[in-house]
């Protein structure tokens, strides 16, 4: 994804519309597989869930797309903890201004699936729940030390 992409993408999403682009990578499988078409929308850091799926771009002003597994409330605003589903590791901290929007929908092979409905959101919520994620870390240690 190029700069003037970015850049572009950034404006039209703060102006209320909705921006589409094809997926790149492998690192959101199988959620987001490359060559998917992703739907992303402008969002109010404040409106954001553990589970959405992150339109942000990282340190080095990089477009990502990965999802939102930890959120902290500082002084200068909502940091969020970012993963691609595939990865084994989390990404840097994303403060709130480098967020650009969430993903809404995903077309793959000419079908398009909603990731706001309430089962998206239900299975994501429990999926990456504080609890359930210290649960598998505990569980992933725990195989290591056998």
């Amino acid at each position: 994804m190029t700069q003037d992409f970015v850049t572009l993408a950034e404006s039209i999403l703060a102006e209320g519309e909705i921006v589409s682009f094809r997926a790149k990578g492998f690192s959101m499988q199988p959620a987001i597989r490359d060559g998917d078409i992703l739907y992303i929308k402008g969002v109010l850091p404040s409106s954001l869930k553990r589970g959405d799926i992150l339109f942000c771009k990282d340190g080095s002003d990089r477009a990502t797309v990965h999802r939102l597994i930890g959120i902290k409330k500082g002084r200068g605003g909502f940091i969020f903890t970012t993963k691609g589903d595939a990865m084994p590791w989390a990404d840097g901290p994303v403060p709130e201004e480098k967020t650009l929007g969430k993903v809404i929908a995903v077309s793959r092979r000419g079908k398009k699936k909603d990731m706001e409905g309430l089962g998206v959101r239900l299975v994501n919520a429990l999926r990456f729940h504080p609890a359930l994620l210290a649960l598998k870390r505990a569980f992933r240690h725990a195989d290591k030390r056998d």
